[in-house]
């Protein structure tokens, strides 16, 4: 297997543990630190699996009840419709407005677009 080398920094008291280990169990800090990591990326891989395995089934539970999205796309008019000053709303152009002059290219197009 091929290895590479890389520095990296510890703390004062990791690095203090992990040389008595060194020591204690006569392995070579690189190795433990290999194996260590190792160990840390097999755990997190398999917590990031679950959890995604976990929103998958949410998903397909939410496709299964909602086929068309027909109760999302509800939920989702009544949430847009309940907020009074959205900061996300554009700001609307009205013909003749002098905004309309300091509109960008494309909101320009848009706007003779929408006013047809």
């Amino acid at each position: 297997m091929e290895t590479r080398k890389k520095s990296v920094r510890v703390d004062a008291a990791l690095w203090e543990r992990l040389s008595k280990l060194s020591e204690t169990v006569r392995l070579p800090l690189s190795r433990l630190a290999g194996e260590a990591i190792k160990e840390y990326l097999a755990q997190r891989a398999r917590k990031a699996e679950a959890d995604l395995g976990s929103t998958l089934e949410d998903l397909r539970a939410i496709r299964k009840s909602d086929p068309d999205f027909e109760q999302s796309i509800a939920r989702f008019i009544e949430a847009e419709l309940s907020v009074k000053d959205d900061p996300a709303e554009g700001k609307v152009f009205m013909e003749g407005s002098t905004d309309l002059e300091s509109a960008g290219p494309v909101r320009k197009s848009l706007r003779k677009v929408l006013n047809g």
